[in-house]
């Protein structure tokens, strides 16, 4: 079909000028339009049966995957955080190690203040200034007298409700609420 095309095309090309090679092209032009190979064969048509069924399954596939068969990626995730809880991330425990930094910080200036004013600082404010690690966690002086200090260090990193609580003291720090474990 494409080839009877284009020799159409050519045809009508040829027929606005007058040469030798267009006059015997326009006489035998439909000696050419008759020969086997313009004529539609038993192959071509079958071809054209194949190309549709194939168009077909391709399109069934489609409509399979995309609407009826179930999201098996998000189910199988879900299933894994239902029974193992959640994935473990090293970026949230990147983050975590911020947390570390600003408690061993604070813990190292509530000594300084300590061996300073023979009392530890009530107020962060009073710690003077406190380097920023990140931007995800927060600290607080729950409590501090003579003898000891709490420091809570907050901080949600990842999008669900829970936070990441961290608590300082004199004889060092620990995680208390993990937010990558729950």
């Amino acid at each position: 079909m494409f080839v009877k095309a284009v020799f159409s095309m050519i045809y009508i090309k040829l027929t606005k000028f007058s040469s030798p090679v267009s006059a015997i092209f326009k006489n035998n032009f439909p000696k050419i339009l008759s020969l086997p190979i313009f004529k539609r064969t038993e192959i071509e048509k079958s071809m054209k049966n194949i190309l549709i069924i194939i168009l077909i399954i391709v399109a069934a596939y489609f409509l399979y995957t995309r609407f009826l068969a179930p999201p098996t990626r998000t189910a199988a995730k879900r299933a894994e955080e239902k029974m193992f809880g959640k994935p473990y991330s090293q970026t949230i425990a990147a983050k975590q190690s911020e947390a570390k930094l600003l408690a061993a910080a604070l813990v190292n200036k509530q000594n300084t203040y300590y061996s300073i004013h023979g009392r530890f600082a009530g107020d962060i404010k009073e710690l003077g200034s406190i380097p920023r690690f990140g931007k995800h966690y927060k600290a607080k002086i729950i409590r501090a007298d003579e003898n000891d200090f709490l420091i809570e260090i907050r901080g949600n990193i990842d999008s669900d409700p829970t936070e990441d609580v961290w608590e300082a003291t004199k004889d060092g720090y620990k995680n208390v609420v993990n937010d990558i474990i729950r």
